[in-house]
């Protein structure tokens, strides 16, 4: 396949954080992740997304931004801790909006006022040198000033404890549809999770409860699975029913685990055998892919198997 790069793309922070605009095409997707980007970041909130199923390897995350405004101080602190879990592990990170200029050249402004410890006017300065017409709007130079303000203040601990978090191994498994995670063990997690416009959150763990109360109208199930353990075909369906469910609602939703591999990709890969039509070993191959370390056990495989075979008894 020939693959080609977005509109307006460049490398900010070489082979850690890049920029573009709207990737409309699998060949844009499948450009970013040859060069090494694993986690796509998208400010839009029109509703248009990337074809992200065309290239399920990406991780994926929508932090939405309308059109010529400003993000958010929580909102930077979200894109700035994507950027550093994914440094950390030596993944790159690319970011867009539509044309990749306001919404995109504000976050990485922003960005860099942290990263490097320059002033929000010498980040608004390097960022339009790199990509010229970044950051179009007086607010959106405000944020940048305010987020570095921010950064200084003496109440930035404070600020900081309260900010949204990404919880740990999030990544979109169906995009703006079905996300996957590990426990979120702070307030801050499940802000994000609101944030990012998830209504109903699935617990398979039997372990500990989320703090679900932090959230005001987010619905909670718990789908009480041991650790290690499989979960039985009962289960399975009750899974499948409340995600479908929420399909024909139009709401979005979250499943979880301790860790978000074992319990929460048997789930997964049984919703692909059913919404997709995979055989077990597709599905959970497929999972593996969009989820590494997913599916534990060989019960955990089993459950797969069964719950297909039930499916076509």
């Amino acid at each position: 396949m020939a693959c080609s790069a977005p509109p307006n793309f460049s490398w900010v922070v070489a082979n850690r954080l890049a920029a573009h605009a709207l990737p409309e095409t699998k060949q844009h997707l499948q450009y970013l992740f040859n060069i090494g980007v694993c986690h796509l970041v998208t400010l839009m909130s029109e509703g248009i997304t990337p074809p992200i199923e065309t290239v399920p390897e990406l991780k994926w995350t929508r932090i939405p931004i309308e059109d010529f405004t400003p993000p958010s101080i929580s909102q930077i602190e979200t894109f700035v801790d994507i950027i550093d879990s994914a440094s950390g592990v030596g993944e790159a990170v690319s970011v867009h909006c539509f044309r990749g200029r306001g919404r995109t050249g504000t976050m990485l402004a922003s960005y860099l006022v942290k990263a490097e410890g320059i002033s929000a006017n010498d980040a608004i300065k390097k960022v339009r040198m790199m990509r010229p017409g970044s950051i179009e709007t007086a607010s959106q130079e405000d944020v940048v000033v305010k987020y570095s303000e921010f950064l200084k203040s003496k109440n930035h601990t404070r600020l900081s404890d309260s900010r949204d978090k990404v919880p740990p191994y999030f990544s979109w498994v169906v995009p703006s549809l079905l996300a996957a995670h590990a426990f979120p063990s702070e307030p801050s997690h499940l802000r994000y999770l609101s944030s990012v416009g998830i209504h109903h959150m699935i617990s398979v763990a039997t372990e500990q409860r989320p703090d679900i109360e932090q959230c005001p109208g987010m619905q909670w199930t718990s789908i009480g699975v041991d650790d290690f353990e499989a979960p039985n075909l009962d289960q399975v369906k009750q899974f499948i029913d409340i995600v479908e469910d929420a399909q024909q609602k139009q709401e979005v939703l979250s499943v979880h685990c301790q860790r978000g591999c074992g319990r929460t990709g048997s789930l997964l890969a049984c919703y692909f055998v059913k919404t997709y039509c995979l055989r077990p070993e597709k599905a959970i191959e497929k999972i593996r892919e969009l989820r590494h370390g997913s599916i534990e056990t060989d019960e955990q495989q089993k459950i797969v198997h069964e719950y297909f075979e039930q499916l076509n008894d």
